[in-house]
């Protein structure tokens, strides 16, 4: 069984919730044939929808940047053992080939 990463559990169980919310308030407004809870509940829902995006997109690029970082040093191990462990990865100044001494 592959392990779900908690954030996208999380998003799942707010998105429900909310989707929910909004089938449980359009009931009762046509229940009892009042509207005005749509102007404080559309707006609640778009805040924590929007908040449950925010955080779970903000959780994906720190996954993202650790997934790169490991790569990095997997790749960097592999060239050490080609090369020795001398080897220093450093990056390369850029060269102005316009100016001519």
């Amino acid at each position: 069984m592959k392990h779900r990463p908690f954030s996208k559990v999380i998003t799942f169980f707010i998105v429900l919730l909310a989707y929910l919310f909004v089938i449980f308030a359009c009931y009762e407004m046509h229940r009892l044939n009042d509207l005005s809870p749509i102007a404080y509940i559309g707006s609640g829902i778009v805040v924590l929808l929007a908040i449950t995006v925010r955080a779970y997109m903000k959780r994906a690029v720190q996954q993202d940047l650790v997934d790169i970082r490991v790569k990095q040093a997997k790749e960097l191990s592999e060239i050490k053992k080609e090369y020795g462990e001398d080897y220093v990865s450093e990056e390369v100044p850029d060269v102005n080939l316009d100016n001519e001494y």
